[in-house]
């Protein structure tokens, strides 16, 4: 069976997740911008806290701060706290 522009169903959808990945990950790290939110919650792991000190400090659930370190990790393209630090305090610099 012949598919339009010679593509079948698995070809086309590894294809459309290529440049779905590439397209995502072309900006650079930092580029796309912290809500205030974010920044705050950035700016106390940098200072070492715990996500139930941050939680608190900023009266917020525990699963909320966890919800925003995800964004911020997305956003910085980190996997690790100490990441997100080290790139806050270059940031600071």
């Amino acid at each position: 069976m012949t598919k339009p522009h010679g593509l079948d169903r698995q070809a086309a959808c590894f294809l459309t997740y290529s440049l779905t990945e590439y397209l995502e990950g072309s900006a650079p790290p930092g580029t796309e911008p912290l809500s205030p939110q974010e920044e705050r919650v950035l700016a106390l792991v940098a200072e070492g806290h715990t996500n139930k000190e941050i939680a608190t400090a900023l009266s917020l659930s525990d699963k909320t701060v966890k919800n925003y370190l995800a964004n911020v990790f997305q956003k910085l393209r980190v996997t690790r706290r100490a990441q997100a630090a080290a790139f806050f305090a270059k940031r600071k610099q």
